[in-house]
């Protein structure tokens, strides 16, 4: 929800939104101040779309030349079929205490984040952050790094010392992650639908 006041000649421009973040962005012109917001917003049934459709975005940009085309393609192809799945365990997500969040900037979705209770067994009790992808174009600006920051401090508010992040072994975040405090444990095989690859498992201690 946006909220305008005008006072002194200026106008004001504020969101609402449930926010996870404390920033602004002040952008004056004309005497016209005009405050941009950077926040994570809770995924509800009627985001599910959104998710889905930033999922196989930054899916496409971030594993290029990574992952098959055909399967990267093959995501669109299956929104519809992707958009119902994610629309049916919805309720069982939020029993289970899986948390995702958009990532909003200036009013647009740019990225996600997923985090949960470990379903590895060996690392059955650890913290996971599922997901963290950011569009291309918000990319090397710090929101990366602000993400993961709150990401870890709510997996701590939810009682877990202990976080896990699986990282596609050619992608470029592995050195993200490495750079900001992960601790690498192994790689090991697993299966995204029917794609076999390679992921490199890091550890957080809180």
């Amino acid at each position: 929800m946006k909220k305008i006041i005008k006072q002194r000649n200026l106008l004001f421009l504020y969101n609402f939104n449930k926010l996870l973040f404390d920033n602004a962005c002040f952008i004056i012109y004309n005497e016209i101040v005009v405050i941009i917001m950077e926040y994570l917003k809770e995924v509800t049934i009627k985001d599910i779309e959104t998710l889905i459709e930033l999922n196989i975005k930054t899916w496409k940009e971030t594993y290029k030349n990574i992952l098959p085309v055909s399967f990267l393609e093959s995501l669109h192809k299956n929104k519809k079929e992707l958009i119902k799945e994610e629309e049916e365990r919805f309720i069982d997500d939020k029993l289970d205490g899986t948390r995702k969040y958009l990532f909003i900037l200036d009013e647009e979705s740019v990225g996600y984040l997923i985090i949960s209770r470990c379903d590895i067994e060996e690392y059955n009790g650890l913290g996971e952050i599922n997901a963290l992808y950011l569009t291309k174009k918000v990319q090397n600006k710090g929101y990366g790094k602000k993400i993961l920051e709150k990401a870890l401090k709510e997996l701590k508010s939810m009682g877990f010392m202990e976080v896990i992040i699986g990282c596609i072994n050619e992608s470029s975040s592995n050195k993200f992650f490495l750079s900001h405090g992960a601790k690498y444990l192994c790689q090991r095989k697993r299966y995204i639908m029917d794609l076999e690859v390679s992921e490199n498992i890091y550890l957080y201690e809180l």
